[in-house]
């Protein structure tokens, strides 16, 4: 049975680098294998209860669990890199969907655990509208609220803070990597001579860089749940354009072949064309008729009336 557990893991634990590697670089496979991967790790996470919202310390779990903390934030990465050919809106808009409610269940268990800074948890409300929070009987709430947005120089404040608390995890992070590295290829007592020489142990060194890796996803995953929500605005205002459109061509298919009625009123009632009209102007004639008198005057002189007579045959000249 521990060999088995310990093959699960492992296979998890490969799964996971993965889709770590495709995210960082997309050319590292096709994307039918890692939408595949992600899937099974989302089905394997759930199924397995493993983070209780009766637990709020991380301290209750081995470092194989740990690593399944981040498994919504990578699957929602994978789904969006999904090439999508061809390109249909409404596909697109049910994977931002897709996507959000993964980023937003990421975000809920590490806010479980108190990995999320109290500046990330105001950005997400303000600028998302969104509150993570627990409810007393520990069910997840997950409510909208009105995006209040924040003032551009504290949007702009969180952004450096953000910036520079992501360059040192990532410094510490690459240290931490390199340690173990190091640890990998000595023997076991210079191993342990060399994690004890920087006051880690071998398995709070895996544990470190799990949690170090945690931080540095969580803060993409704020940016990146930005951006979702952002580009999911913005095409269903424009799916709602489409249908508006669509709805226009059906109001017109009531009348002739042309597509358009021919009588009744120009305008309907929301001020849309009903029939073809054309807009001109009468200045010129107006200018024209200024000091003019009322009577109407006549176009031509008697002299060029008769040579318009003459020249249609009406008039015989010469003897009878």
């Amino acid at each position: 049975m521990e060999g088995n557990s310990k093959s699960s893991n492992k296979n998890t634990s490969e799964l996971i680098t993965y889709l770590v590697n495709f995210i960082e670089d997309n050319s590292s496979g096709e994307f039918s294998k890692a939408e595949h991967y992600a899937l099974s790790l989302l089905n394997h996470r759930r199924n397995s209860n493993l983070f209780s919202l009766n637990e709020d310390s991380l301290d209750e779990y081995d470092n194989s669990s740990l690593m399944l903390l981040n498994v919504d934030f990578l699957a929602a990465k994978v789904f969006l890199m999904s090439p999508m050919i061809p390109f249909v809106l409404t596909d697109r808009i049910q994977l931002l969907f897709k996507a959000k409610a993964l980023f937003i269940e990421f975000l809920l268990l590490t806010s479980q655990f108190a990995l999320l800074f109290k500046e990330d948890s105001s950005y997400i409300e303000a600028e998302l509208g969104l509150k993570l929070s627990f409810d007393k009987d520990h069910s997840v709430n997950s409510g909208s609220i009105k995006r209040s947005y924040l003032p551009a120089d504290k949007k702009r404040q969180w952004k450096i803070d953000n910036f520079k608390r992501n360059k040192e995890l990532k410094t510490k992070l690459g240290y931490l990597r390199s340690l173990h590295s190091q640890t990998l290829s000595l023997s076991s007592k210079d191993a342990q001579d060399s994690l004890d020489a920087a006051g880690y142990h071998d398995s709070d060194l895996e544990r470190d860089i799990i949690l170090q890796g945690l931080q540095i996803d969580i803060s993409d995953a704020i940016e990146s749940l930005k951006a979702t929500v952002d580009e999911l605005n913005l095409l269903e205002s424009k799916l709602k354009e489409t249908e508006t459109d669509l709805s226009v061509t059906l109001d017109t298919s009531t009348s002739t072949g042309s597509g358009w009625k021919t009588d009744g009123p120009l305008l309907s009632d929301e001020g849309r064309p009903l029939r073809p009209f054309v807009i001109t102007s009468k200045r010129a004639d107006l200018q024209s008729q200024v000091f003019r008198p009322h009577w109407n005057l006549p176009t031509m002189s008697i002299d060029e009336y008769l040579d318009l007579e003459m020249q249609r045959g009406n008039i015989i000249s010469g003897g009878g």
